[in-house]
């Protein structure tokens, strides 16, 4: 919007400098034989020139286009997810929901092997806690590896 305003000042003053040039100019002179001719050529060049400005303004400083990722790279990208908790778990603990996340996500990534060896883990983690071992194996049972 700024642009637009600088460059109709600007516009507007040259074209008063031309035709004030035109009226001063003396009577033999192109300028004041072509008044209207001179101003409005100037005119058209410095509208023309401000517009090619605000399209280079306007193609150089677009914002480039996220890509989204791929279902293939963001499969890979919960995989790893996955993998990381699994990893912080198995090494520091966590709660039952934690637990209970990581074996529902591997039983939905398919990993039915990984999610039964988590489920082993979980259940001598919490086995004085019942109210958390019921959360984990509602979900290992979804997943597919409790009974």
């Amino acid at each position: 919007m700024l642009f637009w305003i600088l460059t109709i000042a600007l516009v507007g003053s040259v074209l008063l400098i031309v035709t004030r040039a035109a009226n001063t100019a003396p009577d033999d002179t192109f300028l004041s034989k072509n008044k209207i001719a001179v101003t409005a050529v100037t005119g058209a060049v410095l509208l023309a020139g401000g517009f090619w400005v605000s399209f280079q303004m306007a193609r150089t400083a677009a914002p480039p286009v996220a890509v989204a990722p791929s279902t293939n790279q963001q499969t890979e990208m919960v995989r790893e997810l996955v993998q990381n908790l699994s990893d912080r778990l198995s090494s520091e603990g966590g709660s039952a929901q934690e637990w209970a996340r990581l074996i529902a996500s591997l039983g939905i990534l398919g990993d039915v092997e990984q999610a039964e060896a988590r489920w082993g883990e979980a259940r001598a983690s919490f086995a004085g806690d019942p109210d958390g071992l019921a959360e984990i194996r509602t979900a290992a049972q979804r997943a597919g590896v409790a009974e």
